[in-house]
């Protein structure tokens, strides 16, 4: 894991946002086709799609996943896709058929865990994602992988579902795409993820984040949350 500090928030996501598009452009100049991007939620990742929106990105030939999201009604503020859609998707040239919104409002949350997998699995021809960018809990949680939940000990699915965490069902990549995909950026800002990033960077089995590959990884921290670093 290589870890990268920054003074604050906003140049963090600034360089995360960077290291987006280069290895999406290096991955697309050596290959036809397309790059898979997953995105999660949280108070940091806006400011890193706001730093993506004037970068010169090949959308035509991005298809951008969710990691996670809550079961919430459409335009909740709850949901991680409404943030999404309002910082980067609605600014930027992507088509509409390169946009896949998780299925939270599907009343057989299992099928439609199911049918997301396919999804993905079509766009990656059965490969893995290109890119994930992940968050850090303050409970070592990651994606919508909670701590204690089964969803922990998941082996056969690439999508599946958390009954209830932090008062809302849920929907979220697993641990084996996680760890499948070509690379992983880690956002984590703020004192409160401190001690957290330290686990998380010794691997520590114990939080659902240092259950995560270290393979082709980067974490991104400001000064507070790499205070232990």
């Amino acid at each position: 894991m290589q870890v990268r500090r920054y003074p604050d928030a906003r140049q963090l996501s600034r360089a995360a946002a960077e290291l987006i598009v280069d290895d999406c452009q290096g991955v697309l100049a050596k290959r036809a086709g397309n790059y898979t991007l997953g995105l999660s939620g949280g108070k940091t990742p806006p400011l890193m799609f706001d730093a993506l929106v004037g970068l010169s990105v090949p959308w035509s030939r991005v298809h951008v996943f969710q990691v996670d999201e809550r079961v919430a009604p459409s335009c909740s503020k709850d949901r991680n896709f409404t943030q999404l859609r309002e910082h980067l998707l609605a600014r930027v040239e992507i088509p509409d058929e390169n946009i896949h919104p998780m299925p939270v409002e599907s009343e057989d949350v299992e099928l439609a865990c199911r049918r997301y997998e396919e999804a993905i699995h079509r766009v990656t021809n059965g490969g893995p994602p290109d890119l994930l960018q992940l968050g850090l809990g303050d409970d070592g949680h990651t994606a919508s992988l909670a701590p204690g939940d089964p969803i922990l000990d998941v082996s056969d699915r690439d999508v599946w579902h958390v009954e209830r965490f932090n008062g809302l069902p849920r929907m979220s990549m697993t641990l084996p795409i996680i760890n499948r995909a070509e690379r992983l950026v880690w956002l984590a800002t703020g004192s409160a993820r401190a001690d957290m990033c330290r686990r998380l960077v010794h691997g520590d089995p114990t939080i659902p984040a240092g259950l995560v590959s270290q393979d082709n990884v980067v974490l991104f921290v400001d000064t507070d949350a790499g205070a232990y670093l």
